[in-house]
């Protein structure tokens, strides 16, 4: 592949080694074998697609040895720097397009439906980078050394669409919710309590799936944690990832993916990733809401006590109470 189809000039593998150490101040955690692999290669930069990419949340092989761990909060904080088109710092990938540098911003991408710049190795971007690269023209002017772009602007969510006044988020999965919702007949408080919920737990609505890595799902899993898994009936090794937190409300554990498969008549404990299909997540959220919450609570704008069958820690609650006044304005 030619170097004009790159973005700008190249830059030397040790130029990227220097500028990588400096900036992500690197220095005293080295992984030897990723420095020698950026050193030994010319870098340019690509606009690329994050759903072609290998998945950091599922990384199981690390060609660098390394352990992937995904931060919830720090993906949160990179995709509102993307709804507030900020600044995003390009991601490093290397074989394969396996991520160098960037991981949170690569998952933050995925489930924004956004592509990212990217710097890649000049010298192995063949065939199978061009399935990566993504099409498009892209604005240039990255500023060589600083590792700094302006962000091309974002291009849509792949869920949004066009929503009623009174939709918050403007995703087709506030609207599936909202639809479900108004089958089982939330209406006032409830609805508004029960959509900031949902809301809450779905990263504003940007995702069906709890993040993290394979390790961190141990605190569900029997052989680490017994004394949670018995509480969520999780009672085989690997049940921590396998029933992981899924759907608006955040399924989680065998026990209440099986009974919540009972109720609706879907096969959730053979088959727990159903419940990241969100026409099948709304059914669920309405049903935990309608066992779980409701026989529970009196009064729907008390988040605390809303919150507690869903997070008995009242994880979140600042969030939740924030999302419960922005709903709350918008349904009237």
């Amino acid at each position: 592949m030619r170097v004009q189809e790159f973005l700008h000039e190249s830059v030397t593998g040790q130029q990227m080694l220097a500028t990588f150490r400096t900036y992500k101040h690197h220095n005293s955690d080295r992984n030897p074998a990723r420095d020698r692999y950026i050193s030994a290669h010319t870098w340019g930069v690509k606009m690329v697609d994050p759903a072609r990419l290998p998945d950091p949340e599922m990384v199981d092989d690390d060609p660098f040895n390394r352990i992937i761990d995904i931060d919830p909060d720090q993906v949160e904080y990179n995709m509102q720097l993307m709804r507030d088109h900020q600044k995003i710092d390009p991601v490093i990938l290397g074989p394969n397009g396996a991520v160098i540098d960037g991981n949170h911003r690569v998952v933050a991408a995925r489930h924004m439906g956004q592509t990212l710049l990217a710097y890649v190795p000049m010298d192995e971007v063949e065939e199978g980078w061009k399935d990566i690269a993504a099409a498009g023209a892209l604005a240039t002017g990255l500023a060589l050394g600083g590792g700094n772009a302006d962000a091309a602007k974002p291009a849509p969510t792949k869920t949004a669409i066009t929503q009623p006044a009174k939709s918050v988020s403007g995703t087709q999965y506030e609207q599936i919710l909202r639809q479900e919702a108004a089958k089982a007949g939330f209406a006032g408080n409830e609805l508004t309590a029960f959509l900031s919920q949902c809301a809450h737990e779905t990263l504003n609505f940007a995702t069906l799936k709890e993040i993290g890595g394979k390790l961190d799902f141990r605190k569900y899993d029997k052989k680490y944690a017994p004394a949670k898994a018995k509480q969520l009936g999780n009672t085989q090794v690997g049940d921590g990832a396998r029933y992981r937190g899924r759907g608006f409300i955040q399924l989680t554990g065998r026990y209440n993916y099986k009974k919540a498969g009972e109720a609706l008549r879907l096969p959730l404990e053979k088959h727990p990733e159903m419940v990241e299909n969100p026409k099948i997540a709304a059914k669920v959220a309405v049903w935990f809401w309608q066992h779980r919450v409701q026989p529970k609570v009196d009064n729907y704008s008390d988040v605390p006590s809303v919150t507690k069958p869903i997070n008995p820690g009242l994880r979140g609650l600042p969030s939740r109470q924030e999302k419960f006044d922005t709903f709350s304005i918008a349904q009237r």
